[in-house]
């Protein structure tokens, strides 16, 4: 009798160990709760990115000794609030309203000696001309619609790649960005117009929009519902948005004459950080 006490007891004992520590792991798992991807997932965010131009211009009719240097790598601020929803299985729709700072500039590159020589020598053979510059910045306000899928990957991590359309127009229409003739002028030292580069803005770029991507990082604590995110985005441009054409003056002679064409695209790489706040049925 005394035996089968002791096995009770033990017996007891074992089962109220495992049953305490399966409530303890239960107990657990629900401090740190996911939300259900076979139920819509809405969220709002907001993100602040900062965008690199990447894609050198392409020149086209080019000929002649001058030419244009036209740095590609320019960075960017760019602000965007989004909604996305995560409609079945993780995968959805996300909307974004972008507002970002457009700014280039381009510059004749360095003349060799012999060149400037020939252009405005002064004697001791230092070539005195300007390095002038054309700059263009402005603000643009766009939309962006994307297919998304939305993962959990660990308990405090998400994962929610973007891909689709990407709309920039600047908030200043096309017939209205006004650019003064004078501002595509190179001019030497002596006052004399060596080149003209004058800038136009195209309008049909404003409704073409860009091919775009994200991949976006969600990390949370105990509640999926508050999350901090950084990722990389991009968008890649089909079009030139402002366009040039650059031609020397007769202020060089016939051997220098210089002509081309090459154009400016939204095109940008960038990473991101922000918040992203997420409701739906939580498990």
């Amino acid at each position: 009798m005394k035996n089968s006490i002791k096995i009770i007891v033990l017996v007891t004992n074992v089962l109220f160990f495992v049953t305490a520590s399966a409530q303890e792991t239960v107990t657990i798992e629900k401090q740190h709760m996911s939300f259900d991807l076979q139920q819509p997932v809405h969220s709002i965010g907001l993100l602040f990115n900062m965008g690199s131009s990447f894609i050198e211009p392409k020149y086209k009719n080019r000929t002649g000794l001058m030419q244009i240097s036209n740095p590609f790598i320019v960075v960017s601020p760019e602000l965007t609030i989004k909604y996305s929803c995560a409609i079945k299985n993780g995968w959805g729709i996300t909307a974004e309203i972008p507002f970002g700072f457009f700014d280039r500039s381009v510059h004749h590159s360095y003349i060799p000696k012999h060149i400037a020589d020939t252009l405005w020598t002064n004697g001791n053979g230092t070539g005195n001309y300007m390095g002038n510059e054309i700059r263009l910045n402005t603000y643009y306000l766009g939309l962006s619609l994307k297919a998304s899928h939305l993962a959990n990957v660990h308990k405090n991590i998400s994962l929610q790649s973007e891909v689709g359309l990407k709309w920039l127009p600047f908030l200043t229409p096309a017939k209205k960005m006004e650019i003064d003739e004078s501002a595509g002028e190179f001019i030497s030292y002596e006052g004399d117009v060596y080149m003209n580069c004058t800038p136009t803005v195209s309008a049909a770029s404003y409704a073409v929009p860009d091919l775009a991507f994200a991949f976006n990082v969600l990390v949370h604590g105990k509640n999926p519902a508050h999350n901090f995110v950084f990722g990389i985005n991009g968008n890649i441009s089909l079009m030139n948005r402002v366009h040039f054409k650059y031609q020397t003056t007769n202020v060089l002679p016939e051997h220098l004459q210089s002509s081309g064409e090459f154009g400016w695209r939204m095109s940008s790489i960038g990473f991101h950080i922000g918040y992203q706040w997420m409701t739906g049925k939580k498990r």
